[in-house]
């Protein structure tokens, strides 16, 4: 039989797992499946059960930007599942004078809304990501592109890209 012990929902309210596990066992033993079709009425009152997501998290990194870099690519990576972009955080150990980077892909062209500017090391920098470039396929290739000026450098650059991906998909 299906255990869960939840201590909230999402309003808040504070749910007594042995009920609800009583509730989902009932209609598990009556349909042998637990689906939106089986719940009966007022059988989980503050629970709905919602398709579950899981996460991903993809990685760039490069070890040295030198100066006089005019949007080369670093690094890239294919996706290895579909899912949304949810956050994309860099983090730069050095930083030297104009330096910046950007997330891309050969479809959409770049991901977020500004380029990465880490703007000083060991600065986290939070990437806003273009609504209509969230969506991601599996093997879509995204690349790292960095842009130096005379005496921009970068050392040690760490980008993080979190994608929410739907378990039932």
């Amino acid at each position: 039989m299906a255990k869960y012990t939840p201590t909230t929902v999402a309003d808040g309210d504070v749910v007594d797992p042995d009920i609800f596990n009583d509730n989902i066992n009932d209609i598990q033993s009556a349909y042998d499946t637990i689906d939106d079709d089986n719940l009966v009425n007022g059988s989980i009152s503050v629970v709905k059960l919602a398709e579950p997501y899981g996460y991903f998290e993809v990685q760039l990194f490069v070890d040295a930007v030198p100066i006089n870099q005019a949007d080369v690519r670093f690094d890239q990576i294919a996706l290895p599942d579909s899912g949304e972009l949810i956050k994309v955080k860099a983090v730069a150990e050095g930083e030297t004078s104009a330096a910046s980077c950007d997330i891309e892909d050969s479809v959409d062209g770049t991901l977020l809304n500004s380029d990465i500017s880490v703007g000083a090391a060991d600065t986290i920098f939070n990437g806003s990501i273009k609504t209509a470039t969230k969506d991601r396929s599996e093997d879509d290739m995204i690349r790292l592109r960095c842009t130096t000026d005379g005496t921009g450098t970068l050392t040690k650059l760490r980008i993080s890209l979190l994608f929410k991906k739907l378990l039932s998909s």
